[in-house]
């Protein structure tokens, strides 16, 4: 049986238990007419692994500007504990640039 774990951004700070081979989705709020993006840093890639990041549009198509939803889809790899972190950010500013952050910590039972 597959498990997968949603997490949005009101789970900020918070830990998620999961099982090898279980997915958790990241889903946050993105306009990425803005120029801000969410932005991954590299996790321990032994205990989780990206394995996908895709924006969906939100609202009415003809809505010129409207945000959406950034989704990154995790895959649980072995038994431990790892860290996912995001940075809402202009990546041609670096670092400094980023608005928001959010964080989880993950436990592979």
């Amino acid at each position: 049986m597959r498990t997968i774990t949603i997490l949005t951004k009101t789970d900020n700070g918070s830990t998620v238990d999961t099982v090898p081979h279980g997915t958790i989705a990241v889903q946050l709020p993105e306009n990425p007419t803005t120029g801000y993006r969410w932005k991954p840093d590299p996790a321990d890639e032994k205990i989780v692994q990206l394995k996908s990041a895709t924006y969906l549009a939100g609202g009415d198509p003809a809505s010129v500007g409207e945000g959406g939803t950034r989704l990154f889809e995790f895959e649980a790899q072995a038994k431990g504990e790892a860290a996912l972190r995001f940075k809402l950010m202009r990546e041609w500013e670096g670092d400094a640039s980023a608005i928001d952050r959010f964080e989880i910590r993950v436990v592979v039972r």
